[in-house]
């Protein structure tokens, strides 16, 4: 019998893509773009494991100096998109976010045929076992 693979590695990733796919659709409605200017650069990991990460600067629309890290970006001055609601929490760099939006259109759509497939699979083995 299939088993639904809850471990919290999964459970983290699905939550990811539906968190990427809501800032997407945040960033889409109510984003605003400010420029950014890179601080710094760093690595995370180690070896081929390596990966870069930037933190850069920027000031939002009501005058407050905010920083934003992560592997997105490189170049010294950047556009910022940012949540008004959620300036800490909601950015992105640069301003497209149809990318954004169907990465995680994907990884959601993805995930839930995968628990369809799962819960499909006990059912014809639930019943298999009970004729």
């Amino acid at each position: 019998m299939t088993e639904i693979d809850t471990s919290p590695l999964v459970l983290h990733g699905r939550r990811r893509s539906v968190a990427r796919l809501r800032a997407g659709v945040v960033l889409r409605r109510r984003g605003i773009t400010v420029e950014g200017r890179r601080e710094r650069s760093y690595e995370v990991g180690t070896g081929e494991d390596a990966v870069t990460h930037h933190t850069y600067a920027y000031v939002d629309a009501l005058g407050n100096a905010r920083t934003r890290s992560g592997r997105q970006g490189g170049a010294d001055e950047v556009d910022i998109l940012y949540d008004p609601e959620d300036p800490e929490g909601t950015t992105k760099v640069g301003h497209r976010t149809a990318g954004h939006l169907a990465l995680g259109l994907f990884r959601l759509v993805l995930g839930l045929s995968t628990v369809s497939a799962g819960l499909w699979a006990m059912g014809v083995g639930t019943v298999a076992l009970l004729h």
